[in-house]
């Protein structure tokens, strides 16, 4: 009682509601995800194992990961295109995926396999609901109503996040071993208490099947321009996590990486019922899988690394 964090972090928790995209009759967005899985942790030990023998010429596209500065190979990546319509009354949310296209070395994964681990481990991350649910486990989020009484919330300074003041605060678990989150998190300095960004992990004290670490990052931006029209959305959101391929054992590991980014906000504009009217979620449109260079060159949100773009090179010579 008394700590100005938790003050602050009680106030973003009642002014949320006010503050969620869902809050609006209509929004519309382009949603662009780029996932990667990678074989972490590469040494001179695993290039001389007996399962790369006919293709070492692969590790000439490993790359050091920026979560934790290990040397890793990209052996999957999937991108994806979207629009996606949201109505408040009633309340529906539709996804048109306009191209997809998935690189990966089909003699060394099972592909139907592989796609369902990666779709079933990367949900949407929602810190506004009172519960993250990642890996198939629920996780307090730190904009949960209970939360001050799971976290620890501390003051850190204030920064500016595209000119507007925002205070910087370190959140961590009272407890380690609760099922919850640590990190870092932006709050806006204004009557609104938005979520600005954030940065989340998980404690390595809190034990998750096969999951040796995880991170997630979200940044939101102001859209729109009139009153009515204009909203805090979110911009950006990337996951990483490492999965070890040996439980309890770190050194060997795949390393998943999703980025999201969202632009070409709507907001407030009706939209036509016929956008609705399917009962499926999520719908491919016909020409989705079939999407030439110039169309990804034209829509990717998202420049590929060097390690993505030498990913298809090298794979015309494994398949």
């Amino acid at each position: 009682k008394g700590n100005p964090a938790v003050e602050l972090i009680r106030k973003a928790i009642e002014n949320k509601d006010k503050n969620r995209k869902e809050g609006f009759n209509y929004f519309q967005y382009e949603k662009y995800e780029k996932l990667g899985m990678a074989l972490n942790t590469i040494t001179e030990k695993t290039k001389n194992n007996f399962t790369w023998r006919n293709v070492k010429f692969v590790f000439d596209n490993d790359d050091t990961n920026k979560v934790n500065d290990k040397v890793s190979l990209l052996l999957y990546m999937r991108e994806k295109i979207a629009d996606v319509y949201y109505r408040k009354s009633p309340q529906d949310q539709k996804e048109y995926v306009t191209g997809e296209r998935v690189v990966v070395p089909k003699t060394l994964f099972d592909m139907s396999g592989l796609t369902y681990l990666i779709d079933n481990q990367y949900g949407s991350v929602d810190f506004y609901d009172a519960d993250v649910t990642l890996l198939n486990l629920p996780f307090v989020s730190p904009l949960n109503p209970i939360a001050p009484n799971i976290y620890r919330f501390y003051i850190q300074d204030t920064v500016a996040i595209n000119g507007d003041s925002c205070i910087h605060l370190y959140f961590a678990p009272r407890q380690k071993t609760d099922r919850a989150f640590i990190g870092h998190l932006w709050i806006a300095h204004d009557s609104t208490y938005a979520l600005r960004k954030i940065e989340a992990g998980i404690p390595k004290e809190i034990n998750v099947n096969w999951v040796n670490e995880m991170q997630i990052s979200q940044e939101f931006s102001w859209v729109g321009t009139s009153a009515t029209e204009r909203g805090l959305m979110l911009t950006k959101d990337e996951v990483f996590m490492d999965f070890g391929i040996t439980q309890g054992d770190s050194t060997k590991s795949i390393l998943g990486n999703k980025t999201t980014t969202y632009r070409n906000y709507r907001i407030n504009q009706p939209l036509p019922d016929s956008l609705f009217s399917t009962t499926l979620a999520t719908i491919q449109t016909a020409d989705a899988l079939g999407r030439d260079t110039s169309f990804w060159d034209k829509k990717r949100h998202v420049s590929l690394s060097r390690s993505e773009k030498n990913l298809e090179v090298t794979l015309d010579s494994l398949n």
